[in-house]
């Protein structure tokens, strides 16, 4: 009599005692659970063993394929992409972690029906930049000079501008946060050398997190916590209320502005004050940038 071959469990495959480890695992964890499309799924699996093989850089720290894949998972949960762009995998901890970089977080807003426009910007000293959160028409007033090299040194704050739809209204929005409100989010994070290597990266992500809970876009995050933020540990007191202890002046939230919307609006969304070019941020292999350790 012929015995049953069982089968292993996902996390009893490692990089050594299988040649295909990451295509094994997504064969044995049935990914119809988690991805329908079929075309999806062969795509999901070739970014994954293209982006996380033997030879990646979570490999080398000691990640073992099964985490690896359940954080890819993750990722296609937001329908972000593993490419160091969108997102990534590092070791934390000893296991997978999922970072969704300032593209992906982009490309998930977005990709709400209700969000019509959403943008970030980042402000350098010597900038002329004027922030009025209790004026709803002109709440920012931001110059740019782009022919001037920017450092991250040199960053001051960062503001996301926004219009969305709620119900029969748009309403228009911005959101700034100075030097001081993101460094007590950098405080609380378990991962400076991030912070440290992608200053401006961290700043956009910051900001974004906030203006996400602020606008009530009804986008969660829920990944890693406490790796590359404050989630989970530090809940800024809300700033009608906060006094720094830093010389820099706490701004309170700005006014939203509501406007109701009509066939004509609808086709046409005006927008009292055009938001300013949108500071590049250089977008490189998040492998490369991380060396040896996290």
């Amino acid at each position: 009599m012929n015995e049953i071959t069982k089968k292993p469990h996902p996390s009893e495959i490692t990089w050594n005692n299988s040649s295909d480890p990451i295509r094994k695992i997504c064969h044995l964890i049935n990914l119809n659970g988690y991805i329908e499309n079929e075309k999806q799924r062969k795509m999901f699996i070739s970014n994954l063993v293209s982006s996380c093989g033997k030879d990646s850089f979570p490999a080398k720290q000691g990640c073992q394929p099964y985490g690896i894949v359940l954080a890819a998972l993750k990722a296609s949960e937001y329908n972000v992409n593993i490419d160091g762009v969108e997102s990534c995998i590092v070791p934390y901890n000893g296991k997978p972690a999922l970072v969704i970089m300032p593209t992906g977080m982009l490309k998930i807003i977005h990709s709400n029906p209700d969000v019509l426009h959403f943008s970030t910007h980042l402000v350098y000293k010597d900038e002329h930049f004027v922030y009025r959160p209790r004026d709803i028409e002109n709440p920012i007033e931001h110059t740019q000079d782009h022919t001037q090299t920017k450092l991250p040194k040199d960053l001051i704050g960062a503001y996301c501008y926004y219009i969305t739809k709620r119900g029969s209204h748009l309403i228009h929005g911005a959101y700034f946060m100075n030097e001081s409100e993101i460094n007590q989010h950098k405080a609380c994070s378990k991962n400076h050398k991030m912070w440290n290597e992608r200053k401006e990266d961290m700043w956009i992500k910051t900001v974004i997190k906030k203006t996400m809970k602020f606008a009530q876009l009804g986008i969660q995050l829920q990944i890693n916590e406490g790796f590359e933020d404050d989630q989970g540990e530090y809940e800024s007191t809300p700033t009608s209320s906060y006094t720094p202890s830093a010389p820099a002046p706490q701004t309170p939230p700005p006014a939203q502005k509501t406007q109701p919307v009509t066939p004509a609006a609808s086709e046409s969304v005006t927008i009292n004050q055009e938001p300013a070019q949108q500071q590049d941020v250089e977008q490189t292999n998040v492998f490369d940038s991380f060396g040896d350790e996290v």
